[in-house]
């Protein structure tokens, strides 16, 4: 999906942009899966937050695709919080 469909679904607040979401969610938990350590920091991060994030760095990465999105998502999970390293 490109960021411009992720955008307009959101918008709409559409099944689509639900369905994206909620593989977003499963791309960070299957990375909880390849990564124990980032379990703790990764439960807690609502949907609404992982949502935001992947709008912010859509219009900052707008060539990009959800599964880029989904990837850095993680990475700035680990990053972010001490409890993942």
């Amino acid at each position: 999906m490109s960021f411009g469909t992720w955008t307009e679904e959101r918008k709409k607040d559409s099944e689509i942009a639900v369905a994206y979401s909620f593989w977003i969610e499963g791309f960070v938990t299957a990375a909880e899966l390849y990564n124990p350590r980032l379990a703790p920091a990764a439960k807690q991060i609502d949907t609404d937050a992982m949502n935001g994030w992947v709008d912010n760095w859509c219009a900052a990465h707008p060539l990009s695709k959800i599964a880029d999105a989904a990837n850095f998502l993680t990475e700035a999970i680990y990053q972010q919080h001490p409890a993942a390293k």
